[in-house]
Formats: structure tokens, sequence, C-alpha cells
């Protein structure tokens, strides 16, 4: 997992991170059964009963202590921002000693999980057809699981859990289809709808932006960093969105190419007015060897106004900041989006302004449908927006399929208000049906 070197792993954090691993994995799972309403015995018969769902719960349990051994490290005090982490020896029997611990939480497979991880990783008994479907489980829980730990999200995608009750493995070896499908969809879609543009993303600016994350990421401080918006869905007000303590930026990337960057600077001074967040630019450059790299020193970034440098570090206070209502209602439309994908459908599109209806589009079971998303602050309830008729009428030429998505969110302590990166409480039963709406 991390190379041969002399060093062995060390035992206490292995122990650590196995155990952290294990919360992250069963919280996965009992977030699925709540939705879904389906009981944590079915979910372990059906991975008793295939070879696939072993495979998909050994792969995702593996990139989640992937990085659950990093943070066992760093508070050990073993690694550091400065040091990084260390290298060392992870042997096959580690391995297996920690797996056993992210597994425990199982009560009728773990036998069937240990002896599918030994064909997997020890013995290498696997088919040419298994061994694709396990690069390719691969690939998906890590970008998943990097979503969690460097978002400090509490959920893990329960994609997989979907997969292994309803036997949707094609769902996962059929990814990158889906993802061209939704383009084609979001092409066809009447953008006029959101008033918003829907602009093409091309490989080139997708390569600069994804040069521009890791950037930012390296100059994160790791215990006060979050990343809020780390993906291109579009339509896009900013390209990133992350917090770091109490403040919250918002970036669009720049290069001197013809580079047809999507978003504009009215969308992110927009949404960092909204938000109460700083709207930044991030230059960036084609370097030596064809890499991406800022223009500027330090963080990079320049305020979109002015263009004089931000330092994000010289921006914080520990002042408690209470979420505005446009935080609110993003984080709300992560909550249904997260949700629909987690029901195997594919989100064509979303955009968390709260003055734009409908917030997300998705290819529902009867194709194109859509999502007027509502947030409240306990004990308010949401409830649907008095122009619903006309919402409906404008998305007519796309589809009649609406839904009605409120989500209602407290602090942990229901007299506090909602203060920016405090723990919350979230209330969120899935989707109104369609016929709720007025037609």
């Amino acid at each position: 997992m991390f190379g041969l070197f002399k060093k062995g792993v060390d035992q206490a954090c292995l122990q650590s991170a196995g155990q952290q691993a294990a919360i992250h994995l069963m919280r996965s799972i009992k977030l699925y059964s709540d939705l879904n309403e389906i009981d944590q015995y079915r979910i372990e018969e059906a991975i008793n009963k295939s070879v696939e769902a072993q495979i998909i719960t050994v792969q995702v349990a593996l990139s989640i202590l992937n990085y659950t051994i990093q943070d066992a490290y760093y508070e050990a005090g073993l690694a550091s921002p400065l040091k990084g982490m260390p290298k060392f020896r992870m042997t096959t029997d580690d391995t297996r000693k920690a797996l056993r611990l992210v597994l425990s939480g199982f009560k009728i497979c773990k036998a069937n999980l240990d002896m599918r991880y030994r064909y997997m990783c020890v013995a290498n008994l696997m088919t040419d057809e298994e061994r694709a479907l396990d690069s390719q489980i691969a690939e998906w829980s890590q970008n998943a699981v990097r979503d969690v730990f460097e978002n400090d999200l509490k959920f893990i995608d329960t994609t997989w859990v979907g997969m292994i009750v309803n036997s949707s493995i094609e769902f996962i070896q059929n990814i990158s289809t889906m993802k061209s499908n939704s383009e084609n969809i979001i092409a066809k879609n009447p953008a006029h709808l959101h008033k918003i543009d829907v602009d093409e993303i091309t490989s080139e600016f997708r390569q600069c932006w994804k040069s521009a994350g890791s950037h930012i990421q390296s100059k994160a401080p790791k215990h006060e960093f979050f990343w809020l918006k780390s993906d291109l869905q579009t339509p896009l007000l900013s390209h990133f969105a992350f917090r770091v303590r109490n403040q919250i930026f918002f970036v669009l990337v720049e290069t001197s190419e013809n580079l047809n960057a999507p978003g504009n600077l009215a969308g992110l001074r927009r949404i960092a007015e909204g938000c109460e967040g700083h709207a930044c630019i991030l230059p960036m450059k084609m370097g030596p060897e064809d890499r991406w790299t800022p223009v500027n020193p330090g963080w990079g970034l320049l305020d979109a106004d002015s263009r004089i440098s931000v330092d994000p570090m010289q921006l914080l206070s520990n002042v408690k900041i209470e979420m505005t209502d446009w935080e609110l209602h993003d984080f709300a439309v992560q909550v249904v989006t997260n949700a629909i994908k987690n029901d195997g459908k594919n989100v064509i599109a979303s955009l968390a302004d709260p003055a734009v209806d409908p917030s997300v589009w998705f290819e529902g079971d009867r194709g194109p449908e859509w999502v007027i998303v509502r947030a409240a602050r306990y004990p308010d309830s949401p409830s649907l927006p008095k122009n619903v008729s006309e919402i409906t009428a404008s998305c007519k030429a796309v589809s009649n399929h609406g839904n009605f998505a409120p989500v209602t969110v407290t602090s942990e302590v229901r007299s506090t208000p909602l203060w920016r990166g405090s723990e919350m409480q979230v209330r969120y039963t899935g989707l109104l049906p369609a016929d709720i709406i007025s037609t």
C-alpha cells in the first residue's frame, strides 16, 4: 500500500486506523439503510451471495484505511505538514490485520470478506473479469473516500452499498459512458431555463483545474481547511470553494492561454457576496514539461476586484459566524444531490443559487427530472415557493417530472445558531412525489 521501505508500520497507528476506518464504513452502510429502510442483515446477505459485492466491499474498506492510517500518523505526531508522511513498509499480514478491524462491524459476512481479501491481494486468484471490476472499483472508491477526507464530510458516498443491494454492477462499469451521456443531456437542455450559461469543459482546462486544486491543497493547513466545492459540476459560479476556519473562499482559475474556461466574474462575485465570502482569482501558466503552475507565489490567489494578493491565513479569526441563507441552501443542495447519486441516478446539473429554480436536474426512471430544493433552520419547515406554477411551466420544454426536496437543518444544540463549520443535524426524507407540484 505504501511501498517497501525498511521501517515497519507503527502498530498503534495501524490499530487506530483500522478502528476509525470501521466507523466510516459502518456509518456509510447505516446511512444507506436509513435512507432506504433496508436493514444491515439484508446488505450482509447480498455480500455473502456475490463475489462482485465482496470485491466492492473490500476495495472500499482498503480505500478508507489508506486515509485513516495517514490521519493516525498525524494525530500521533509521527507525521507533520512540513515533513509529510514517513516512508514505511506495510506487509500483507499488517493489511489483513487492519482490514479485520475495518470489517469488525459486520455480523455474518466477515469470514467471506477475509477470504476474498486473500484471493484478491495475497493469492492473486481473481479472474480477468474480477480483476477488471476490482480496478474500476478501486478508482471509484479512492475518489469517493478522498472527497470525505479532503472536504471533512461525515459520510462516504453510499453508491457502493446500493450496488451491492441492487446488483447494479453495471453502474461502476459504465461510469465513463454515464458521464458522456450526462454531458450530452446538458447540451440538449435549454440553458435559458436557468438563465445560466452551461459551458463545455475542455480536457485542457480540466488538466489546468486539477493542477490548481492540487496547488491549493498543498498550501492548506490540514486541520482547518475544508473543501466546499472541488468538482466541475455545471453550471459553474466558481471553480473551487473552500473554508479555512471561519472564512470561505471562492476561486476562478484564470489562464493567459485560450482554454475556454467556464464561469465568469459576475457569477463568482454573486456567490461570494451571498455567502459573505472572498471572491478570488488563481492565475495559472504553463510551465516546463507542460505542467501548470500558479503565476504568483504563496497561495497564488488574487482578489477578484483589486487584483491584490490574498493570503487566506491572514484573514482568519476566532469569531463565530452564522451561516448565511445561501450557505444553508448550498448545503441542502449537496444533501439532495448526494442522495440522488446514492440512489443510482445520474445528476445532470445542479446550481446552489437560492434565486434559481430548479436547483437540480437528474436522469430519473421517467427521463429527465427536476428538483426544487428548499432549506429551513429548525424549528421552521421548508415550503414550496409561491411561483411553483411558473417554474413548472418553464421546465415543461424539457420535462414534466418535477420534485420537491425539503431539508431541515439544526445545530447539535438546537437552541444555538448554525455556526459556520459547526456540527449539524439534517432531516431529509427524500424527494416528494411529483403530483404535489402544481401543473
